[in-house]
C-alpha cells in the first residue's frame, strides 16, 4: 500500500486501498474512509471518525456530507436521514442526549416543515416546525 502525503499540512498520510478506496490520516485525529474524486476531494460513499468520537457514514460530494448517511456522537446523538452541503436537510430522524427524538423534514439542520417531536416526559407535538421551533397557524 502506498503511503504518501496530500494536501500539504492538511493531511498526516493517504493510503491507497483500491481503485477509489481510500484512507486519509490527519494529524488532528480525523480519520476517513472511503471513495476519493480527483486524487483531493472526499466523494461518493465513506465513513469519517473525529477525535472527539463522532462518526458520520454515508455519502459526500465535494468534502461535505450531501445525501443519505448517519451521524453518531458519544453523548448518545443520532442523525440518520439526508443531507446537504455538510447540513441534516431534508427527511431524517434524530435523537438527542437528553432523549428528545424528532422524526420528519430538517432545512438548515433544523426541523422545519412537518415533523414529530417527542419529549422523555412524553409531550408531543405533531405537526408544522419553523427553525427549530414548533409552528402552530393562527
Amino acid at each position: 500500500m502506498p503511503i504518501k502525503p496530500v494536501f500539504g499540512s492538511l493531511v498526516w498520510f493517504l493510503v491507497c486501498l483500491t481503485q477509489g478506496q481510500v484512507q486519509i490520516h490527519w494529524p488532528d485525529g480525523r480519520f476517513y474512509k472511503g471513495e476519493l474524486k480527483d486524487g483531493s476531494n472526499i466523494d461518493g460513499y465513506g465513513r469519517m471518525e473525529w477525535p472527539d468520537g463522532c462518526m458520520y457514514e454515508g455519502y459526500w460530494v465535494m468534502n461535505k456530507s450531501e445525501g443519505y448517511g448517519r451521524m453518531e456522537c458519544p453523548d448518545g446523538s443520532i442523525y440518520e436521514g439526508e443531507w446537504k452541503n455538510g447540513l441534516a436537510h431534508g427527511q431524517g430522524g434524530r435523537i438527542w442526549p437528553d432523549g428528545r427524538v424528532y422524526n420528519g423534514t430538517w432545512k438548515n439542520d433544523q426541523p422545519n416543515g412537518q415533523g414529530r417531536m417527542e419529549w422523555p416526559d412524553g409531550s408531543i407535538f405533531d405537526g408544522n416546525w419553523r427553525n427549530g421551533q414548533p409552528f402552530r397557524n393562527e
